[in-house]
């Protein structure tokens, strides 16, 4: 699951509250019982790297709130967040519909 983002913004929009619920319910199934799961942020390349970084950590920590929660039972100690700003995009910058690709939070499940 991937969570996209509008230019500039960390809330998330009513497609990503229905996946904030999907992947709750992954979350809890048995085979997830002992992963780690991160939360990983990335903005476009539109304004300074620490602008960029600071809005990609809010946007990983917006998922990890809505996922943990009101109505949320997925455990906070196996969900961490991290962010790469405007580092690993997943097209070119040089675009609006490229850039809005870039302004994501990848969800990442590993042993």
């Amino acid at each position: 699951i991937t969570f996209r983002f509008q230019s500039a913004s960390f809330t998330l929009d009513t497609k990503s509250q229905a996946d904030i619920g999907r992947l709750r319910d992954l979350l809890l199934q048995p085979d997830y019982a002992d992963k780690t799961v991160m939360l990983v942020g990335f903005a476009d390349a539109v304004g300074t790297f620490p602008t960029n970084l600071k809005l990609a950590e809010r946007r990983a920590a917006a998922v990890h709130r809505a996922l943990t929660g009101a109505g949320g039972r997925a455990s906070t100690a196996r969900i961490v967040t991290r962010a790469f700003g405007e580092l690993a995009p997943v097209a070119c910058n040089d675009g609006y519909e490229a850039r809005q690709l870039n302004r994501r939070v990848e969800v990442w499940v590993r042993d």
